[in-house]
């Protein structure tokens, strides 16, 4: 006996996790681009995105559940149901070191101007690096 139900949730489901693959493939590129061109307001982007990746790995999460408890899947379903679970946890995580690399590129840009504008330590008065 089939469940048209269960099988169109887990469709879904896995539709969703597909999204959240790419939504943290896109956050990871916007990330380094954001490094490498030092541009804050992509960086900011990726943080504000995270927002959209968290609130589908929840849904898959709290989705996934009740679809356990209520339909006992067996077999393949079962092992799609295991992948998604833990799939989504992993391109979660993947958005979140997406954040961090993005929060890396405004502090290193941030360094970088005050290093250019100091010069380094060889171009500094020796008053600056000697005892007096």
């Amino acid at each position: 006996m089939t469940r048209p139900h269960f099988h169109e949730e887990l469709e879904k489901m896995e539709l969703r996790l597909l999204a959240l693959g790419e939504l943290a493939s896109n956050a990871v590129q916007r990330a380094v681009d954001a490094n490498l061109e030092h541009d804050d307001d992509v960086a900011e982007g990726v943080i504000a995105g995270d927002d959209e990746i968290d609130a589908i790995y929840l849904e898959l999460d709290q989705g996934m559940l009740p679809l356990l408890a209520l339909q006992a899947p067996v077999a393949a379903d079962l092992r799609l149901v295991s992948v998604i679970m833990h799939s989504s946890l992993h391109l979660e995580r993947i958005g979140d070191q997406a954040v961090n690399v993005a929060k890396v590129s405004s502090v290193s840009f941030n360094f970088s101007n005050i290093y250019f504008s100091i010069g380094t330590p060889t171009e500094l008065p020796h008053s600056v690096h000697e005892p007096s």
